[in-house]
């Protein structure tokens, strides 16, 4: 047991005691209270749980932008070259995976708990990449994909959520920026890992099977994570949820959970609520910039754009100089990510950095 000259630790909180508080102790005084971790030992408390969960974010972005610099080798590996449908549905698949992980991930999330959903999202994660690695054929491709699809959708769903309920009230717009870091950063790998096509056109199934690792690493790590403590009070686990709170903010939280205990009390109501007066111009306005940013095109880049590029004219002798625009063109998107969301946030809020982004 490690002392000092003016204490010795508690051996059951880890925390460092003063010599009175530990004469307290031994007198049979009770504990003094906890009190809540501030600044950057609060951020190095949670941000751990923050980057094991945003292993699904990167995940997502991954997927997504392996297609990129992987398409057209796979597609003449796989007799398809000419096939531009099936080129399509290869890129595609993973969107109908997606949108079929995102409708039914809130309710596993609710009933399970995030922590354990993540851990299952990591399963299709895993397992897609593995089919892709080793498709010798289009519909093992296709069906791996449509597996990694399930997994992202998923975890575009449960990975902000958990991030925001771990998370500190000072911390949360910053913590939360992340998961959208870390797409962006996944994109980048991705192309990135695309270079040594160039020489090595079967490098592609190495590509896919890097995936894998994401996943896996999310299915372990989760477990040790604690649980979201919103979700635990609102099924009413007080204790569990105070453990949970303690081991990521330092101290129970004082208000008894806050937001998510006047949850319990909250009515259920209608998909029509969404459309009514009061929640009309929020709601028109939050789908709007989703639809706008679709309808931009930034989708196409990240799937395409090596090839949008090579077809454009710029090529060389060297048939990189595609892949190089695309690695460059996903730098800024991660620089103007971090840039606006994670720099940013926190002191400017959330819907005025809207603005120069659109």
């Amino acid at each position: 047991m490690m002392r000092s000259s003016t204490g010795e630790l508690n051996p059951r909180r880890g925390r460092r005691l003063t010599a009175s508080a530990t004469a307290d102790l031994e007198a049979g005084e009770p504990e003094p209270k906890l009190q809540p971790l501030e600044g950057r030992e609060l951020l190095m408390r949670v941000l751990p749980c923050v980057l094991v969960a945003s292993l699904g974010a990167f995940s997502f972005g991954y997927h997504l932008g392996i297609v990129n610099p992987a398409l057209d080798y796979l597609a003449r590996d796989l007799g398809i070259a000419l096939n531009t449908q099936l080129k399509g549905l290869v890129v595609s698949t993973v969107l109908v995976g997606a949108t079929v992980g995102s409708l039914y991930s809130g309710r596993i999330a609710d009933g399970v708990g995030r922590r354990t959903a993540l851990v299952g999202v990591a399963a299709p994660l895993f397992l897609g990449s593995v089919l892709c690695g080793f498709a010798n054929n289009v519909w093992f491709m296709l069906l791996g994909r449509l597996l990694a699809g399930v997994g992202i959708g998923a975890s575009s769903n449960l990975v902000p959520m958990y991030i925001a309920e771990v998370s500190p009230a000072q911390l949360r717009g910053t913590l939360g920026s992340l998961n959208q870091l870390m797409i962006c950063v996944g994109i980048l790998v991705a192309v990135v890992a695309g270079v040594p096509l160039v020489s090595d056109p079967n490098h592609w199934h190495n590509m896919f099977l890097f995936a894998a690792i994401p996943g896996l690493m999310q299915g372990v790590l989760m477990t040790v994570v604690p649980e979201s403590p919103g979700w635990l009070r609102r099924q009413g686990k007080v204790a569990e949820a105070a453990a949970a709170e303690t081991a990521l903010w330092g101290a129970p939280d004082p208000s008894g959970g806050g937001d998510d205990k006047d949850d319990k009390d909250e009515k259920k109501v209608s998909t029509a609520e969404l459309f009514a007066p009061a929640n009309r111009k929020a709601v028109t306005i939050g789908t709007g910039l989703f639809f706008l940013q679709q309808m931009s095109g930034v989708n196409a880049v990240v799937y395409f754009s090596s090839a949008m590029f090579v077809a454009a004219g710029v090529q060389s002798a060297v048939a990189a100089s595609g892949e190089f625009i695309s690695i460059l063109v996903q730098a800024i998107r991660l620089t103007s990510c971090f840039v606006y969301s994670c720099g940013m946030r926190d002191q400017r809020g959330g819907h005025r950095l809207e603005r120069p982004g659109t």
